[in-house]
């Protein structure tokens, strides 16, 4: 048995333990790994394959396998003394940001554009290129367009500029994820002076905006005071009416109470009365004062007015408060 062991047994296992070797070196090197932010082109026997993420197996000798970037990538932009539509040189500087697009044919659109056999090289290559053709495409916005009209307009400016930039690069295989510009300058201050216009008619504006503000405030002011002192008017008036209602009805009560006391014609009372004060002004009370006063027979001073008889009804409608006690439902 042992010697069995030691001869063909031992020579079979060590075959199979080469073979796995073998195998498993034959597999890590066939074998290869895609990252997920790039994108592996397979070439040799037949069409090229596109590999995203995951791996792949190459046949030694047959295949290869070349690597490109999904990732995104920045670049600065710049341009100098390039003139307006009017002639006018002004510089720009902007970021762009792109990427390759991730489908099948625009992989293989930007390996065959920008692949250099080395993955560096190739985004380095990219991002020459693409400077390149955005610069250019900033020129040829810049040339079609007034320093009014960019400085007025900016995002107008960089939409026209990404929307051109954005056609050029798709043809090629990329994406533009966005172009900014980052500032507009020229050598001769006509930016600056359309700043300081900018800023002067910016300023009047406001200026004018506040004195507006304080017209309508001083307005509505004015508006709210005149209101409150008309509400305080009408409450004096109303109160005041209310005042004068309440005399009439008093007088009226007086009268009705003395024409039910004193049936006799008023001007004989108030003759009677009239004696009586000027024999003894202490005798007559302060109802009766009040009625020859009412009467005209003697004034407020308590003087006779020399009107000694004058008829009470005719007082009475002289004075106009027959109508008052008519306005007020009290007439008899």
């Amino acid at each position: 048995m042992i010697e069995l062991l030691n001869g063909p047994v031992i020579k079979t296992l060590l075959i199979l333990i080469v073979a796995l070797i073998v195998i498993v070196f034959v597999v890590l090197k066939t074998w290869k790994k895609v990252p997920n932010d790039h994108a592996a082109v397979i070439v040799g026997l037949g069409k090229p394959k596109v590999v995203t993420g995951g791996g792949v197996f190459l046949i030694p000798l047959l295949q290869r396998m070349d690597v490109i970037t999904l990732e995104t990538l920045s670049l600065d932009v710049n341009i100098q003394n390039v003139k307006t539509s009017l002639g006018v040189p002004i510089n720009a500087d902007g970021y762009v940001i792109l990427k390759v697009k991730a489908d099948e044919t625009n992989i293989l659109t930007a390996m065959q554009m920008f692949y250099c056999n080395d993955e560096n090289r190739t985004k380095n290559k990219i991002v020459e290129q693409v400077q390149s053709l955005c610069e250019g495409k900033l020129r040829e916005i810049v040339s079609t367009m007034t320093v009014e009209e960019i400085y007025d307009d900016r995002e107008k400016f960089s939409a026209s500029v990404t929307e051109i930039a954005s056609k050029a690069l798709s043809e090629i295989g990329l994406e533009l994820k966005s172009f900014t510009i980052n500032d507009i300058t020229d050598n001769d201050d006509y930016i600056v002076s359309l700043g300081r216009a900018q800023i002067a008619k910016v300023k009047a504006e406001a200026s004018i905006a506040e004195a507006e503000a304080n017209k309508t405030q001083q307005i509505q002011t004015a508006e709210a005071r005149k209101l409150g002192e008309q509400a305080r008017l009408a409450a004096e008036t109303a109160i005041a009416e209310s005042e004068k209602d309440k005399e009439l009805v008093r007088k009226h009560e007086h009268m009705r109470r003395w024409r039910k006391a004193h049936p006799q014609p008023p001007t004989f009372w108030i003759r009677k009365l009239l004696g009586e004060f000027l024999t003894n002004r202490s005798h007559v009370t302060g109802p009766q004062r009040r009625s020859l006063v009412a009467a005209g027979a003697i004034d407020s001073e308590g003087q006779p007015t020399g009107a000694y008889e004058p008829a009470f009804a005719d007082w009475f409608e002289l004075q106009g408060e027959r109508e008052e006690e008519a306005r007020i439902g009290l007439a008899s």
